[in-house]
C-alpha cells in the first residue's frame, strides 16, 4: 500500500494516479492496481480505463 498527497495543478485525479502508478510499476512487480481514491471517493475504474485495463 502506498499513500501520497498530489496537488492537480489542472489535471483530472484519476490522471494523476494514473501517472503516479506508473512511477510505482517501475519500481515495484505488482500484479496490478487494486483500489485508487481521490478525496475520499474511490476512482480506481476511471484509472484503469485510463490505463487501457
Amino acid at each position: 500500500m502506498q499513500r501520497g498527497s498530489f496537488p492537480l495543478q489542472g489535471k483530472r485525479p484519476e490522471s494523476v494516479a494514473k501517472d503516479w502508478w506508473k512511477q510505482i510499476q517501475k519500481k515495484v512487480y505488482t500484479e496490478g492496481l487494486v483500489e485508487v481514491t481521490a478525496n475520499g471517493e474511490d476512482i480506481t475504474d476511471k484509472v484503469r480505463t485510463l490505463l487501457g485495463k
